[in-house]
Order: C-alpha cells, then structure tokens, then sequence
C-alpha cells in the first residue's frame, strides 16, 4: 500500500505575531482598567459634570436647582445667540486654523468673544444662585450649608 503523508496545517508566522499583538493590547486596556478604577477609588471617584459646575451646585435642594434653572434660562434667552452665529464662530476658527500663515489675533479674538460670553454666562450664574441663598430660610441655608460639607468632605483626599 501507498503511504500517506500528512501535512500539519501549520499557522502562519504573522497571526501569531497579530494574535500576540492583540493578546498583549487586551492586557494593556484591563491594566489601565484597573489602575483607573483603583485611582478613582483612592481620590473619591472621577470628576463628574456636577463637581465641575461646583460644589454649590451640588448642594442646592433639587427644589433650589430648579428655581436657579428657571432664572438662569429666562436671562439666557435675552443674551443668548442664535446657534448659526455661534456655529459661526467655530466655522471661523477652523478657516483660520487651515490657512497658513496662521492668523494668531483673529484666532485671540474669536477665542475672546467666546470666553466673554461663557463669562456672562458664569456671572449669571453666580448672581442666580446669591439670589438663592439670600432669599433661603435661616434653616435652609444651614441644611445647604450641611450638604455642601458633605459634598466636600466626600471629595477630600483620603489619608493614608
């Protein structure tokens, strides 16, 4: 009888080099997973979008938030601009990215007329909320004094 040879099917050098690439990227994502886990644990959690609109924010009674967002949208209306103009703006900045040489005072003052309204805007929003607080009950303002120590507390490093 004739005698059979069998080939192994053998694998080509490159999936395993790609399997090992891959292999080697999914540890790489798990041990950041982990680090950041564990580094948002130790310092209180992540930045969220509330500790970023501050801890007085946080601490308002959800009643005072939406007093402050009523005042807050009625102010914005009168100052607001159309979305077209601030998509005009942008629009601007990208043309003035993309031509050479770059035009550093037109991009400043793009950058300023935006910062001036994101100022208004941040102004508005410390007057609504000094509206607030002066118009709270002694007991009011204590129980937001007590949720704006928690809040901070909760956020405070920890020591080791």
């Amino acid at each position: 009888m004739t005698e059979q040879t069998t080939k192994s099917a053998r694998c080509p050098r490159w999936v395993k080099i790609a399997l090992a690439l891959s292999l080697a990227a999914n540890l790489l994502v798990v041990g950041l997973g982990i680090g950041m886990a564990t580094h948002f644990k130790a310092f209180g959690g992540p930045l969220r979008a509330s500790d970023a609109g501050g801890a007085y924010t946080t601490a308002l009674s959800p009643k005072d938030r939406r007093e402050i967002g009523r005042d807050l949208t009625a102010q914005f209306r009168d100052m607001r601009q159309s979305r077209t103009e601030v998509l005009g703006e942008y629009r601007a900045m990208l043309q003035i990215l993309k031509t050479e040489p770059f035009d550093r005072a037109a991009a400043e003052s793009i950058l300023q007329r935006q910062s001036d309204i994101a100022d208004q805007r941040r102004k508005a929003g410390e007057r609504a909320l000094l509206n607030r607080l002066e118009a709270m009950t002694p007991a009011e303002r204590a129980a937001f004094v007590e949720r704006l120590e928690n809040g901070l507390a909760r956020h405070a490093p920890s020591k080791p």
